[in-house]
């Protein structure tokens, strides 16, 4: 009975952390919780809510928040000094999982990121403070992140800093060091008079 209610107080936990109105990350933390809770019955629920949580926040401490446990216990769990309430000691499996959620969560962020380079992001369109309309907003530095991630040829061959001009699109700001190829003897010496600058 313990379990239920501590289970109910986790996703309680987790809609004031991850639910936002418009996010479907709490759905995806209950479809992960229960995914996980199917597969591996190992694990007690402490440890599931940890996980879940951990796929959809990126963040350890919040997600030990959310599971109702401290960040000290998911360092014994990791290390195998600590039995679940089930009586299992399973560090190999919690920590595998550990980095399984780490990916679900990466994945879930570069998911974000095609949303709002590829389909845009509805943003209100006002006209003397009344609104008027709707208007796709793309990114066109996020779309230019997603190439250069996943095509090394359109990388950049020297440093720069990327400026965003607004209404102006990018602009690329190069450094480049000059050559350095003249050895010391061929260099130019300049000799100053110092005593010609005293005077």
């Amino acid at each position: 009975m313990g379990d239920i209610a501590e289970r109910r107080e986790s996703e309680i936990k987790a809609r004031e952390a991850i639910d936002s109105g418009q996010s479907k990350r709490f759905q995806r933390f209950k479809e992960i919780r229960n995914m996980i809770e199917e597969e591996y019955r190992e694990l007690d629920h402490r440890q599931i809510s940890y996980l879940a949580a951990l796929s959809v926040t990126g963040k350890v401490i919040e997600s030990a928040r959310i599971a109702g446990i401290t960040r000290d216990m998911v360092q014994a769990w990791r290390k195998g000094k600590y039995k679940n309430l089930l009586g299992y000691n399973p560090s190999e499996l919690f920590t595998q999982l550990e980095e399984v959620a780490d990916q679900h969560f990466d994945e879930m962020l570069l998911d974000e990121v095609d949303r709002r380079a590829l389909e845009g992001v509805k943003e209100d369109v006002f006209y003397q403070g009344q609104k008027v309309g709707e208007k796709t907003k793309y990114s066109d530095n996020l779309l230019m992140f997603r190439v250069k991630a996943r095509m090394p040829e359109y990388k950049d061959s020297t440093p720069g800093i990327n400026i965003n001009s607004e209404g102006n699109g990018d602009v690329n700001i190069s450094f480049e060091l000059p050559e350095m190829n003249k050895s010391l003897e061929e260099a130019e010496v300049i000799e100053v008079d110092y005593e010609d600058e005293l005077e």
